[in-house]
């Protein structure tokens, strides 16, 4: 069984699950509602929604793939990998490869939606940096939840813990803080996706983009080999 077949034999279902089609809709109501605001906050506090709409969509897109591969654990779908011609590469990139489809999508409209103007080479960092959360969210809920049960409560405290540097942000914004607290929050790969967008303002945004790849790479890594070793 090739790669292609599986996904061919695959994406019937996935175009017709209620969850994926409720996830679209979602996010499109909730980048309205955000863009219903920017006439009503000050830029300060704008920018720190527009963030939260951003982040949004891959970790509702990463939820999807997460949910499918739990049940997949639980019926020792990934471990008879072993013993079938189908690598755990290409199967885990089929399983996180609409979440990514979608993402990339959301992405390159949300700019639109939320009323900024991004240049092609900022819209294209913006895709790597969001798209790469996918598939983060996905093997950190897979990694460390055995029922779907665990898995949506373990999907609600990744999520707290991505937004946080944003939820942060926010505070320090309304509160007039004189320290950025953000700051102790750098070991999250979502704290360099906030500060990217934060410095396309001063135009010295490469150092961020290098930075929020670099780190979403490290805990890729990370929870590539846990998954090896739990799971496999």
């Amino acid at each position: 069984m090739s790669f292609l077949a599986l996904y061919k034999a695959d994406w019937k279902m996935t175009r017709r699950d209620p969850i994926m089609v409720y996830a679209i809709v979602m996010t499109i109501v909730l980048l309205g509602l955000i863009r219903f605001l920017k006439m009503r906050v000050s830029p300060e506090l704008y920018i720190p929604l527009a963030m939260f709409g951003l982040l949004l969509a891959p970790m509702v897109f990463g939820m999807v793939p997460a949910f499918i591969m739990l049940d997949e654990k639980e019926e020792k779908v990934i471990q008879a990998l072993q013993v079938v011609p189908v690598s755990t590469a290409k199967f885990l990139t089929y399983r996180l490869l609409n979440g990514v489809f979608f993402t990339v999508i959301f992405v390159a409209l949300a700019p639109k939606i939320l009323g900024f103007e991004l240049s092609s080479k900022v819209l294209a960092m913006s895709v790597v940096l969001l798209s790469l959360e996918v598939p983060l969210l996905a093997l950190f809920v897979i990694d460390f939840a055995e029922t779907r049960m665990q898995g949506m409560t373990m999907m609600k405290i990744v999520g707290w813990i991505l937004f946080a540097p944003i939820v942060i942000k926010f505070i320090v914004v309304v509160r007039n803080l004189s320290t950025d607290w953000s700051k102790f929050t750098a070991f999250l790969p979502t704290y360099w996706i906030c500060k990217f967008y934060e410095a396309l303002m001063a135009g010295d945004y490469t150092h961020y983009f290098q930075m929020g790849v670099a780190v979403h790479l490290v805990w890729l890594a990370v929870l590539g080999v846990i998954f090896k070793k739990k799971i496999l």
